[in-house]
């Protein structure tokens, strides 16, 4: 009996986490539905269908940036804040202690990232309801309606990462990757009619296969980038290993999620932000449309295109610069030497340095190049159709796919545990029940 009600708790407790999950999203749904009451949200969206510089935003927000509703901020503030606190782990060393002192140093460390995402939170309310105050996009230019709009804001991006952290502790997956997969799964609706009304429609039936055989393949590519990896073999050259199958396992694992898409959303941030103050400031500076990423690849103005080349020199660049914060070769190259374990024909040192280096850079270069071709194909087809709306299509595409993928290891591995458990329990319970038979007899 005992064993019966420990697997239905088991199963209860897995089912709370299912269920938990699915109310959070829930509430990020209505988060996204309700407007603020003092933003001209008719007026506002339909400046933001003139600029088209917003979609970025627009996705990681699923659409409630340019509604103007709560959760009008988005998820992205957050993912802002630890890019920026995983920069600095690089230059100051306190940071960097705290990183490397195990599971105490990671929770001060996010501790210290939701801090600084609550303060870009309030920052970007404020500096965000002056520009709406001074476009005329507020009902009435009364201070108590412009505190009314920015609470709205603090509030509905506070939210947002409250509910990450409770599906991160009691539901299933990483809450704020699992929210931003969200709000971007709602928003292809929008791409799909964007797409069917100004490409599709206006083509024959063989474009419509081929444009379908395009998504495919780029969900492929999207797939291979997350799941690709480079297998380091290593050995215990102190302690040496006697079971082959240990020896097999044993090995240092280089991955594409390493990179995967922040190179491409550092770079789409920068340029957004770029065309966004711009068109909220009132400047009509002409070098402005060359970062605006609807201008690239149209046939009147090839101009633009220098804009797309400045995007691949800071996005190879960025992913130089990613890589260096999330995998160090001199640091790893140490925590090797130190457990006294070497990469199979390869001598300690800077031998291992150099290796480690070359193996990062094959994965770096591989990850680029399907960046680049998912990327520039969506930017392709937006300067070919005139529809604007697809020019982060790629980034997207990856973003959805790698939270996809993780989610997937999060509930196969909750899986497992509750299998696992109930396995032992069952053996537990068997031996119980044979050992009173013995005594019985």
């Amino acid at each position: 009996l005992e064993g019966t009600m420990k697997k239905e708790r088991l199963e209860e407790r897995f089912g709370i986490k299912v269920l938990i999950t699915i109310l959070c999203l829930t509430v990020v749904q209505l988060g996204n539905i309700i407007p603020i009451p003092t933003i001209n949200t008719a007026y506002f969206s339909y400046l933001v269908s003139k600029t088209s510089v917003l979609g970025m935003m627009n996705r990681f927000s699923g659409g409630a940036f340019q509604n103007m509703t709560l959760c009008a901020l988005g998820i992205s503030i957050y993912i802002s804040a630890s890019i920026v606190i995983q920069m600095l782990t690089v230059i100051f060393r306190k940071l960097e202690e705290l990183e490397r002192n195990g599971a105490y140093g990671k929770k001060q460390l996010e501790r210290i990232t939701v801090s600084f995402s609550i303060f870009l939170s309030v920052v970007g309310a404020f500096s965000f309801g002056i520009m709406l105050r001074a476009n005329g996009i507020l009902k009435d230019q009364k201070w108590t309606t412009y505190l009314i709009t920015v609470g709205c804001l603090c509030f509905g991006s506070l939210l947002l990462i409250l509910l990450g952290k409770v599906i991160d502790k009691k539901g299933i997956g990483n809450g704020i990757t699992v929210v931003l997969m969200m709000n971007m799964i709602t928003y292809i609706p929008n791409d799909v009619q964007s797409l069917y009304y100004g490409f599709m429609k206006k083509h024959p039936a063989w474009m419509w296969v081929a444009t379908i055989a395009v998504v495919i393949i780029l969900i492929i590519l999207a797939i291979f980038m997350n799941e690709i990896e480079k297998r380091i073999k290593l050995q215990y050259s102190s302690a040496p290993v006697e079971s082959d199958s240990v020896r097999e396992s044993s090995y240092l694992s280089i991955s594409g999620r390493l990179i995967s898409v922040m190179p491409a959303i550092l770079t789409s941030t920068v340029f957004q932000m770029i065309t966004l103050f711009s068109a909220f400031g009132g400047s009509n500076i002409k070098w402005v449309q060359y970062f605006n990423m609807s201008n690239w690849f149209m046939k009147k103005h090839p101009e633009y295109m220098i804009g797309f080349a400045v995007y691949l020199i800071l996005m190879i660049a960025f992913s130089y610069f990613y890589i260096s914060i999330t995998f160090n070769p001199y640091q790893m190259a140490f925590n090797l030497k130190k457990e006294g374990v070497v990469i199979e024909n390869v001598r300690p040192g800077e031998e291992t340095i150099k290796y480690l280096k070359k193996s990062v850079n094959q994965i770096v270069w591989i990850c680029i190049g399907l960046l680049f071709v998912l990327i520039t194909v969506p930017m392709a087809i937006t300067g070919l159709s005139n529809v604007s709306s697809l020019n982060s299509g790629g980034t997207t595409l990856i973003i959805i796919v790698g939270a996809m993928l993780e989610t997937v290891r999060s509930f196969k591995g909750e899986c497992l545990i509750v299998n696992y458990r109930k396995k032992s329990w069952l053996r537990k319970e068997k031996k119980h029940v044979s050992s009173k038979r013995k005594k019985s007899r």
